[in-house]
């Protein structure tokens, strides 16, 4: 197995012990993790797109500070510690305008 190969697998075992039981956390498949943030509102389909956007780019500059580390937990840790500032531009009126 290679470097790269264990650290991802040592990764998964460290997410899955970490968030055991915790229902927001959820194993896609193999390489794909989630983690819902709010019950009613946190899906790709119904965030506007700059909500998104500004998701990303919190996403990527705390990935950028992390390349060749295990990242997946401090990322899901950064966007919980953000949630509600993410969200404050995704209101029931922008959504319903958008629409």
């Amino acid at each position: 197995m290679s470097d790269d190969a264990e650290q991802q697998a040592e990764e998964i075992e460290v997410l899955k012990s970490i968030y055991e039981g915790d229902e927001n956390f959820k194993q896609v498949d193999s390489k794909t993790y989630q983690y819902k943030y709010i019950d009613d509102i946190f899906y790709n389909q119904s965030l506007l797109p700059s909500v998104k956007e500004n998701i990303l780019s919190i996403v990527n500059a705390e990935a950028d500070q992390w390349v060749g580390c295990a990242m997946t937990y401090t990322i899901f840790e950064g966007l919980k510690e953000k949630v509600k500032e993410i969200l404050e531009a995704q209101t029931e009126e922008a959504v319903v305008a958008r629409v």
